[in-house]
């Protein structure tokens, strides 16, 4: 079975970009001081926290909620929304215009929770990350595995995936 993620992590470090690509780990996620000062989150459960910290998104204060879901990942790593989370950091990074974290997140997210419901929304930020990258052939292929993975997915996830795979040409 041909594994992309595997692909684009090749091609990538053969053009010297390898180590953005790297797994990462949850607890590799710093935000820095663990004083409570440096805090973006309430005290409380994992829900709580979540919900506070998507509240920076839906204000659009992307660097808030970057921090907020970084600290998040660190109190929560087990916890049922860390998927999620992890999507919208790479989201956070994406519309930062921090292509190559994005990039990292949500492959990561990809590998880590397959079973998840954000992992075609995984998959197309991915490709998208890569366009922006100039990485056509990796966004081919994160856009191939999505349409191959998920061909039931959302429609306006796989007419998106579609549209851009036909846009840059990718071979199906």
């Amino acid at each position: 079975f041909f594994h992309p993620q595997a692909a684009i992590r090749d091609s990538v470090a053969s053009r010297g970009l390898g180590d953005v690509y790297k797994r990462q780990t949850l607890s590799s996620i710093q935000v820095g001081s663990s004083e409570r000062q440096n805090r973006f989150l309430p005290e409380g459960d994992a829900k709580v926290q979540y919900q506070h910290a998507f509240g920076y998104l839906r204000k659009r204060q992307f660097q808030k909620a970057e921090l907020a879901l970084k600290e998040f990942l660190n109190a929560n790593p087990d916890d049922p929304l860390v998927p999620n989370a992890l999507y919208w950091l790479g989201e956070t990074y994406y519309t930062q215009g921090k292509y190559e974290d994005a990039a990292e997140i949500f492959i990561s997210g990809y590998e880590q929770h397959s079973g998840s419901s954000k992992t075609p929304d995984n998959l197309l930020k991915l490709g998208l990350s890569l366009l922006k990258l100039d990485r056509r052939g990796d966004a081919c292929l994160a856009f191939a595995q999505l349409l191959s993975e998920f061909p039931n997915g959302t429609q306006n996830l796989i007419r998106r995936a579609s549209s851009e795979s036909k846009r840059l040409g990718c071979a199906t």
